[in-house]
């Protein structure tokens, strides 16, 4: 039951029904809380649909920290907490883990265009492709 509803969640995500995601993610948890990826999606939906509360934003961000700290980093995983982190004005931060997410998936559209957003707004170059390689970035608390 937590699949189907974890399933149901990334097809509204997918239609940006965020509302409608954040629901089937958090019922899903509340099935089956040891599952790391549902906790990621929804801290992507608490994101998208807090108002950039600062306390709802560091909720989020902490969510995908302990998600990460339990599985496998994800391209996906990096892209969310670096958005969760330009929600909370920590540029530099959010940088590093958008780079992170591009060293695991160079193709990751997401995560490039938040880097060419990061570079407009400082005026810094965006970085080239990185080759893929083992992930070092530790998770910040």
């Amino acid at each position: 039951e937590s699949e189907k509803l974890y399933n149901a969640g990334k097809k509204f995500l997918s239609r940006r029904l965020f509302q409608e995601a954040r629901k089937n993610f958090e019922d899903a948890i509340n099935l089956n809380r040891g599952i790391p990826e549902y906790f990621i999606y929804y801290a992507k939906t608490i994101g998208a649909t807090c108002n950039r509360d600062p306390q709802e934003l560091t909720r989020a961000k902490q969510m995908v920290q302990d998600a990460l700290s339990k599985s496998a980093p994800t391209s996906f995983a990096f892209t969310i907490l670096g958005e969760l982190l330009l929600s909370l004005n920590q540029q530099d931060d959010a940088l590093q883990y958008f780079k992170e997410a591009l060293e695991l998936e160079p193709n990751n559209t997401d995560a490039m265009r938040h880097l060419r957003i990061l570079a407009s707004r400082t005026g810094k170059p965006v970085p080239a492709s990185p080759v893929p390689k083992k992930t070092t970035t530790s998770i910040k608390k």
